[in-house]
């Protein structure tokens, strides 16, 4: 189990060959590079190899949940059979061997042992089937998280999807990037979805000026709009903390960021760019880049809350409360003309003129479904609520033989139980002193 927990967490967190947080690790730790890289834990997890570790182990709880029923069974007879720990007590009782029976009776059940019966000469009791159904619980709950395990390996799907306020989009291989597996993003056909309304909440002291809008978040949120082909079509909200199911998938907020209108125009009067920018550096004042038809491209630095400290452009928080882009053109590798445009606004220089009419939010959801969830679900509860009965309703047992002794009574005391040796010791002395006898 703790080689499948531990390849489950490689192919969860480790990254595949290619990823630039793969090339990161290998530049860092180049000899853990090299082990993922042969092992790949995401595409082992997925290998018949890798199930036969749950299958292994799902039929060896099976083979001793059935053994231990069998061996229940068999062994439901009296007098009982003794348990793990076991305390022993021989003591002489003053009174004949009746009222001495009547009082072992009320001294051990006073000592949370279960009520006697009694067979031959001898006085018995026996306690725990709650706690060995759990202990059953307990164990079908680890055969659950088995089956869990194996629908997870062969049907994991996670992707990315970004959106952009207002803009529908068709999910498909051609829109779900970083697919794992790549041909998982198929099962989304035919669905396409659109956001709007986004909001993003700051803490109230982050909405002065900061260097990193990213800090001090605290929620980013959406209205989703979804329509499947043949179906009606559904509406769903997004939280940071609250996903959106749709067909079996999950989708969750995992980045935001802003989305100008942008319309570019060169000397010539020539249209090169009129869309939205997927803007995706967060940071007031971080560079980013977009391709100009026609070769070239504009470098953009976003300002939320435009506010100039000095000859230094600035933001006053992350909020898009007076937005203002700083553009710089490029040609041929060489800047031909910069400027400033304010959302509403355009700016001219040397002949190109930037015209900034609109801003929007843009969301990248995580899509991901995973079949083995509500079996993992299943296995937790099975596996919390039997142990809470295991142990609290565990398996106790006592056997009490009575003689004549002369005018009293020789007593032999036998208590056990599965769990708890100190707490046992404690219960019999408890029995002592209630019976008060005399040692023998």
């Amino acid at each position: 189990m703790s080689a499948t927990a531990v390849l489950l967490a490689l192919a969860s967190f480790a990254p595949d060959p290619g990823e630039p947080r793969f090339e990161e690790l290998r530049r860092r730790a180049p000899a853990r590079a090299w082990i993922l890289e042969r092992l790949e834990p995401r595409r082992f997890t997925t290998s018949p190899a890798f199930l036969a570790l749950p299958g292994y182990i799902a039929l060896s709880v099976a083979a001793s949940m059935w053994q231990r029923a069998s061996a229940r069974l068999r062994t439901r007879r009296a007098p009982p059979e003794i348990e793990r720990f076991a305390v022993r007590r021989t003591m002489t009782l003053g009174e004949a061997p009746g009222p001495a029976a009547e009082r072992v009776r009320d001294a051990v059940r006073s000592a949370g042992f279960p009520r006697a019966s009694a067979a031959g000469g001898e006085l018995h009791g026996r306690r725990g089937a709650l706690g060995f159904l759990g202990s059953m619980a307990f164990h079908a709950g680890l055969l659950a998280t088995m089956v869990g395990i194996g629908l997870s390996a062969v049907g994991r799907f996670s992707g990315e999807v970004v959106l952009t306020e207002g803009f529908p989009v068709r999910l498909g291989p051609a829109t779900v990037r970083a697919a794992t597996p790549p041909d998982g993003a198929a099962r989304l056909g035919g669905t396409t979805v659109a956001i709007r309304s986004v909001s993003v909440e700051f803490a109230p002291e982050v909405r002065q000026a900061l260097p990193d809008s990213r800090t001090g978040m605290v929620d980013v949120s959406a209205v989703l709009d979804a329509e499947r082909d043949g179906a009606s079509p559904g509406r769903f909200f997004l939280s940071v903390n609250a996903p959106a199911s749709l067909d079996g998938h999950q989708l969750s907020i995992h980045r935001y960021g802003f989305a100008p209108e942008i319309r570019a125009t060169d000397p010539e009067g020539r249209v090169r760019t009129d869309a939205v920018a997927v803007l995706q550096v967060i940071p007031p004042g971080a560079e980013d880049a977009v391709a100009l038809d026609g070769g070239g491209e504009l470098r953009l630095r976003f300002y939320p809350d435009w506010a100039p400290r000095g000859a230094e452009p600035a933001s006053r928080s992350p909020l898009p409360v007076r937005p203002v882009l700083a553009w710089r053109w490029m040609q041929g590798g060489r800047e031909v003309a910069s400027g400033l445009v304010p959302r509403g606004g355009a700016a001219e220089a040397g002949g190109y003129r930037i015209a900034f009419p609109s801003l929007r939010y843009w969301l990248e959801l995580l899509v991901s479904r995973d079949p083995g969830l509500p079996w993992f679900t299943l296995g937790a509860l099975l596996g919390v609520g039997g142990l809470a009965l295991r142990f609290g309703w565990h398996e106790q047992s006592w056997r009490a033989t009575l003689r004549p002794d002369g005018a009293g009574t020789r007593l032999e005391l036998v208590l056990s139980a599965r769990y708890f040796p100190a707490l046992l010791e404690e219960r019999a002395e408890r029995v002592a002193r209630a019976l008060g006898g005399r040692a023998a």
